[in-house]
């Protein structure tokens, strides 16, 4: 019987600028997915710079959450 070993991962901490554009939410998207790619199980997004809510990263957010 083969047994694999995994080495959990830190979370993947990830911060958020204050401004943002169309640019920075593809941004976003790609640097979660390519977290979960290298195999971080949790990834930590820290919104304490949002001046607004913004409904574009918000559902960049959502769409990661669900991969």
């Amino acid at each position: 019987m083969a047994v694999a070993l995994r080495a959990e991962l830190e979370p993947c901490q990830i911060h958020l600028v204050g401004d943002f554009d169309d640019g920075y939410r593809r941004f976003l998207r790609s640097a979660i997915l390519a977290a979960l790619d290298r195999g971080h199980r949790q990834v930590v997004v820290d919104c304490d710079a949002w001046k607004r809510l913004d409904l574009g990263v918000l559902s960049a957010l959502i769409h990661c959450a669900k991969a």
